[in-house]
């Protein structure tokens, strides 16, 4: 976004402007994107396919959650987790913990056992990219370029 005031080459004269429901955020981190609910949707990264992020986040209380759609190193081996946690006020990142979710099954409350396994730390630096830093307990980490995957909403 951005506004300014526009005068032609050679005046010199002082210009003013007025602006009707401008609204500017503060304490946006330089570079990057503040957490809030505008980030919540569909994210992935296009070169990896059939597989992704969903964030909710919840503005008010400083929720972030999200599930992970992704694969194990068994080919066709699905391997969905989840992250919740809470996020500092205006901040680009949110650093939680990743569990997985194991006992279920399908359409049956079967009881699920949820466990810690790792840790994850987003940081956005706009509306539509991000960055996933990612380390699970005893095994894989690194990071992930992250794209929304649909349109931002209005705001963002």
């Amino acid at each position: 976004m951005s506004f300014g005031v526009y005068k032609p080459d050679g005046v010199t004269a002082d210009a003013s402007a007025y602006f009707d429901n401008l609204y500017v955020h503060a304490g946006m981190p330089v570079g990057g994107h503040a957490i809030n609910h505008l980030l919540s949707g569909a994210w992935f990264d296009p070169a990896t396919s059939g597989q992704g992020f969903f964030f909710d986040i919840v503005s008010s209380t400083k929720l972030f959650f999200g599930s992970w759609f992704t694969w194990t190193a068994v080919a066709g081996q699905y391997d969905w987790v989840t992250f919740q946690g809470n996020y500092s006020g205006k901040s680009d990142t949110a650093t939680v913990p990743i569990y997985r979710s194991s006992g279920g099954m399908f359409n049956n409350p079967a009881p699920v056992t949820t466990v810690a396994v790792g840790t994850a730390t987003f940081t956005f630096h706009s509306c539509t990219q991000g960055q996933l830093a990612f380390a699970f307990s005893g095994g894989p980490s690194g990071s992930i370029p992250l794209t929304r995957l649909t349109p931002p909403p209005p705001g963002c």
